[in-house]
């Protein structure tokens, strides 16, 4: 069996994301997983890789959600079934924002 290479492990999260790239381009996307690295999520439209991004979702947690936004960086975006599969790695996740995702993760 193959080890896995990752860096962090990943959760399936499944909710719509918020992510803005370019001057104004919205593109609403699902979450597929996310990690301390980054996250992998579907859509409906090409984002291509090296694109800059502005991210934003929820984590849910026993004291209600905790808002997620940082910067991102398009690694991949591959056409699957019709959808975009495309992975991005978080570039400036805030300390807070690193703790709780963290909580999250380690949680599941």
């Amino acid at each position: 069996m193959e080890k896995d290479k990752r860096k962090y492990k990943r959760i399936i999260i499944n909710q719509m994301i918020n992510i803005m790239y370019g001057k104004e381009n919205y593109v609403p996307v699902s979450g597929a997983n996310v990690s301390e690295g980054g996250i992998l999520c579907e859509c409906d439209e090409y984002i291509e890789p090296h694109s800059k991004l502005y991210i934003m979702f929820e984590l849910p947690g026993k004291n209600g959600s905790y808002k997620i936004t940082c910067d991102g960086l398009t690694v991949r975006s591959d056409l699957v079934k019709g959808k975009y599969i495309t992975g991005i790695q978080f570039t400036d996740l805030n300390k807070d924002a690193r703790t709780h995702l963290k909580k999250f993760v380690d949680a599941h």
